[in-house]
C-alpha cells in the first residue's frame, strides 16, 4: 500500500506532486525531469552512488554524440542533477 506524501516533504526529497493523477501515480522525481531534458537535448546520461567515510556520494555524467562530456559529483542525487543541468543546458 502506498501512503500519501505531504507536499512539503515531497518537495524536500525532490518530488513534484501531480494532483491530476491517482494517488499511486502522483509523484515524479525532479531528477527524472532533468534527465528527460538531457535526453531531449541529445545527451546520454547515467549516475551511480557510493558510500565513503563522509557518507553517500552521487556521480552523474552526461555525454553528447560530438564528444562533449560532463561529470558532476555531489552529496545528493538531486543536487548533482541540478549542477549538471546548469552546466549542460
Amino acid at each position: 500500500m502506498r501512503y500519501p506524501v505531504r507536499i512539503e516533504a515531497a518537495c524536500r526529497w525532490g518530488y513534484e506532486v501531480r494532483e491530476s493523477q491517482p494517488l499511486n501515480m502522483q509523484t515524479i522525481k525532479y531528477w527524472e525531469i532533468i534527465a528527460g531534458n538531457l535526453n531531449d537535448a541529445g545527451y546520454s546520461w547515467g549516475y551511480c552512488h557510493a558510500v565513503t567515510r563522509k557518507g553517500w556520494r552521487f556521480i552523474v555524467d552526461a555525454y553528447c554524440g560530438d564528444g562533449r562530456g560532463f561529470i558532476v559529483e555531489s552529496d545528493e542525487l538531486l543536487t548533482a542533477f541540478l549542477e549538471l543541468e546548469a552546466t549542460v543546458l
